[in-house]
C-alpha cells in the first residue's frame, strides 16, 4: 500500500525505517550513555513480566504531519508505554513529553510540504474499497 501513496507532497518512510515510536529520551547528544544504559537496563527488569503483545495496525490515520495507521489494542500499547516511563522515572527526577495526548501510531509517509489533502484523502478512500 504504502508504494500506491507516492504522491507529490509526500516523503514515505522506507520499510526498514517504520517503527512505533513509544518514548522520547532526548536528543543523543544530551543523554549521557550511562544514563541511557541505567533507563535501559530499568525498562528491561519491568518489561521482562509483561506479556507479549500482539499488535494490529490500522485503520490508516491521516493527519497534518503525515500519514500513520494506528496500532491496536491501545490499551495494552499504553501500559507499555506507562511501564517504559516509570523506568525513566526510576533514573530521572522528569519524565519527558507528556503522558498525555499519546497515539499509537507507524508513520508511512510525513508531509514534506504543504500540498492539497484531497488526492490524498482520495486515494487512501480508494483503498477502503479494495477487496481483500
Amino acid at each position: 500500500m504504502q508504494r500506491q501513496l507516492a504522491l507529490p507532497g509526500l516523503d514515505l518512510v522506507p520499510l526498514s525505517g517504520l517503527h512505533l515510536t513509544m518514548q522520547g529520551l532526548g536528543f543523543t547528544d544530551e543523554v549521557a550513555n550511562s544514563d541511557l544504559a541505567a533507563v535501559v537496563a530499568a525498562t528491561r527488569r519491568r518489561c521482562a513480566s509483561l506479556p507479549w503483545l500482539e499488535l494490529s495496525l490500522g485503520p490508516v490515520d491521516p493527519d497534518a504531519e503525515g500519514i500513520g495507521m494506528l496500532v491496536r489494542p491501545w490499551d495494552r500499547v499504553e501500559h507499555l508505554r506507562a511501564t517504559i516511563r516509570d523506568a525513566i522515572g526510576a533514573v530521572w527526577q522528569t519524565v519527558p513529553e507528556a503522558a498525555e495526548g499519546f497515539r499509537p501510531h507507524v508513520t508511512i509517509a510525513y508531509s514534506g510540504s504543504q500540498a492539497p489533502t484531497a488526492p490524498i484523502r482520495d486515494r487512501l478512500n480508494a483503498f477502503r474499497h479494495q477487496p481483500g
